[in-house]
């Protein structure tokens, strides 16, 4: 038995000798949340560019199960509100983080 705890302490050390990285332990919810993306087809109801606000009636999200509804969200760059317009049709992209779901991609339909 000794044998066995010794060459598989020998076969760990000689395995990890040169990794220098760290490793994070991040629960899986975490994980996925992180990188969940959802899209869908809108219209611009109102833009916001004090607040990197939008306010968008968008069509179903499948991903999400949600229906067509208009709300608010956050942009993750203020240059993505800098050409859009009330009333602009568009596609876009989100993802949920800390919380909040904020538009990754805009894209002119």
């Amino acid at each position: 038995m000794k044998n066995v705890i010794g060459a598989t302490a020998i076969s760990f050390s000689v395995l990890f000798a040169g990794f220098t990285g760290s490793v994070a332990l991040v629960p899986a919810v975490y994980a996925q949340e992180a990188v969940e993306t959802h899209q869908t087809t809108a219209t611009v109801k109102s833009v916001d560019k004090e607040s990197n606000r939008v306010t968008l009636a968008h069509d179903p999200v499948p991903t999400l199960d949600w229906p067509a509804m208009t709300m608010g969200f956050a942009v993750a760059d203020k240059a993505l509100l800098k050409d859009l317009k009330t009333g602009e049709k568009i596609s876009f992209t989100f993802t949920k983080k800390n919380g909040r779901f904020v538009v990754t991609d805009i894209e002119s339909r």
